[in-house]
């Protein structure tokens, strides 16, 4: 009889334990987030791409230095990222955990105040002629560059403020 019992708790025990772990390996939603999701993943990409070009704006002196490799590398990623969010616009669950994972990614430069408008200005810039360039292995006419490094200086000096 004590035997039996002791199995039956290490079988609910181990249960339990296989419930916890499965949990944590499919997400957890919280207030309809979920960070395990496309979406935030997006959105997390999207945040680090502007914390970082963030950062390099500063370092420079509030300008965009299109002559760093690694501005080309975070604009290219939120590019990457915008067009993502760009084709789901319209889908409240994407869209709301995208955004939470602009914030997160973001470390937290990108506030819930602002990310509506962080994310309406990027997607507002003309970034796909940069992902057409990188496919097709074309060179960025001056015009195009000169339009995207306004827009993305415009979108990161009203994140510092």
């Amino acid at each position: 009889m004590r035997t039996k019992s002791i199995i039956s708790i290490m079988f609910v025990a181990i249960i339990c334990a296989s419930c916890s772990s499965l949990k944590q390996v499919v997400g957890t939603t919280t207030n309809g987030i979920t960070p395990t999701s496309p979406a935030y993943t997006s959105g997390a990409g999207f945040g680090t791409a502007l914390s970082n070009l963030y950062k390099s704006y500063k370092t420079a002196g509030n300008k965009v230095n299109l002559s760093d490799a690694n501005t080309w590398i975070n604009v290219i990623s939120l590019a990457t990222n915008a067009s993502v969010i760009k084709g789901n616009m319209k889908d409240a669950t994407f869209y709301k955990n995208f955004a939470a994972g602009s914030i997160s990614g973001s470390s937290n430069l990108i506030t819930s105040s602002t990310v509506d408008k962080v994310i309406s200005s990027a997607i507002g810039l003309d970034l796909n002629t940069i992902l057409s360039a990188g496919k097709n292995a074309s060179s960025l006419n001056s015009t195009s560059a000169s339009s995207i490094a306004s827009g993305l200086a415009t979108i990161l000096g009203a994140m510092g403020k």
